[in-house]
């Protein structure tokens, strides 16, 4: 890949940072918000509480991982040429449990992933990168 993909792909993870951080935000708070509402809410309101909880894991994860993977572009591009799987079992996760802004954020990076997948030139040797 060029340097110029390389930048677009390490602008895309910033900003999926920042759109994970509105997501967790919004999830723990409407999880409380949801959980006083009465009875008939407590279950919904825990399920988005959790699901907030879960991103919240993934938001730090990547907030660690994201400086290492730009260090190196081979890991970069391999790292989210093979993420696709991971990424729709978040999406199902989000969009059933956690609500519409959180399978909207794993849309985002879905379109990250696709962008690699369509743009890596040496695909058989990224498959192969890291391991």
């Amino acid at each position: 890949m060029t340097s110029e993909q390389i930048t677009f792909i390490q602008k895309r993870q910033t900003i999926s940072q920042i759109i994970w951080a509105v997501v967790v935000v919004y999830q723990l708070i409407a999880g409380i918000v949801t959980c006083c509402g009465g009875f008939w809410h407590i279950i919904p309101g825990l399920f988005l509480f959790c699901m907030g909880l879960w991103n919240t894991g993934r938001l730090i994860y990547h907030i660690i991982l994201y400086p290492k993977l730009n260090a190196d572009p081979q890991k970069l591009c391999h790292y989210w040429s093979v993420k696709l799987v991971r990424l729709i079992i978040a999406l199902f996760l989000n969009f059933f449990i956690g609500g519409i802004f959180g399978a909207a954020a794993v849309i985002h990076d879905i379109t990250l992933c696709v962008y690699v997948r369509e743009n890596s030139t040496a695909g058989s040797d990224e498959s192969t990168a890291g391991q």
